[in-house]
């Protein structure tokens, strides 16, 4: 079941569909010694048909949204969308790259971007520019009207920020 459907405006200029299939989340408290805490939200959306059978494939991306974040009042938080490196899982790079240090200390919220199977289960890959786009427009929209309302923040959609490791660099000019 879909827990929402929003229109984003796609690579192409026309309106695509994203479909929210999931939303959990878990309590990250004290990472790594930090005396910030914030939440984790695994978001399972599709926007796409990887292998042209008529359904919208799944993606997952990772979204942190730190105690911090709620300070920042009508105005919103920025938005860090972050691409890791071709074979690696969000949830790998969340732990090892230290984003979520980045977000307590800044109030900024974090999008770790999950890449697709194109092949089978260990290989993890980025698509063309135009999935690229319309992966990163879609996380953007399940951000601001999924995620921040649920953790109960505000999105600035004009400070979108963006940062990619290895070919997750590509996604990111894209974007």
């Amino acid at each position: 079941s879909m827990l929402g459907t929003y229109t984003i405006q796609g690579y192409d200029g026309g309106q695509e569909t994203v479909e929210l299939r999931a939303l959990e989340s878990t309590r990250l408290e004290n990472l790594g010694g930090s005396p910030e805490s914030g939440t984790l939200y695994s978001c399972m959306f599709a926007f796409n048909d990887y292998d042209d059978n008529g359904v919208l494939d799944p993606r997952e991306t990772l979204m942190y949204i730190p105690d911090s974040a709620k300070n920042a009042g009508e105005d919103g938080v920025p938005v860090v969308v972050v691409f890791p490196g071709n074979t690696q899982a969000a949830a790998t790079f969340f732990d090892c790259s230290m984003w979520w240090a980045i977000a307590n200390d800044e109030g900024c919220a974090v999008i770790i971007m999950g890449e697709y199977c194109a092949s089978n289960a260990a290989g993890l890959t980025y698509g063309d520019e135009e999935d690229n786009a319309n992966f990163s427009r879609a996380a953007l929209a399940v951000m601001e009207n999924a995620v921040a309302p649920e953790a109960g923040i505000a999105v600035d959609m004009t400070r979108v920020y963006g940062s990619g490791h290895s070919p997750g660099c590509r996604p990111i000019q894209t974007l």
